[in-house]
């Protein structure tokens, strides 16, 4: 990027559509490599990320940040590192893997204690 153009910001996340934090992140990604210099740091992207969060997105890393403001919290992972806030917006508002929760349905799944045979099958 040439020195002196200016970057349109990031679109802001709010969590209430999963399908759009690839593109938030994919944002921050542009930004973080057109300014390497700026974005040298973990913690530095991590709260430039923060600053396009709005709603409940904002709102489940709210009390964290403030905790480690006032020095009440030690500082979690994701506060940390960047890897680690990825990790951590996937976790809670990225897109579901209905095939990984069919599967883990499937390992949790055990038949009632008064159930006949048949109607296990039929949960199957």
């Amino acid at each position: 990027v040439k020195k002196g153009t200016k970057l349109q910001d990031l679109d802001t996340f709010d969590g209430s559509n999963p399908e759009k934090l690839s593109s938030f992140l994919f944002q921050c990604g542009l930004m973080f490599k057109s300014k390497p210099r700026t974005f040298k740091g973990n913690r530095t992207k991590i709260y430039y990320a923060l600053s396009f969060l709005q709603g409940t997105a904002l709102e489940n890393f709210e009390p964290a940040v403030m905790a480690v403001r006032d020095y009440t919290l030690t500082t979690p992972l994701y506060l940390l590192y960047w890897e680690e806030f990825i990790y951590e917006l996937q976790e809670h508002f990225g897109p579901v893997d209905a095939e990984e929760d069919a599967e883990e349905d499937l390992e949790d799944l055990k038949m009632g204690t008064n159930h006949c045979v048949t109607k296990y099958f039929i949960s199957f």
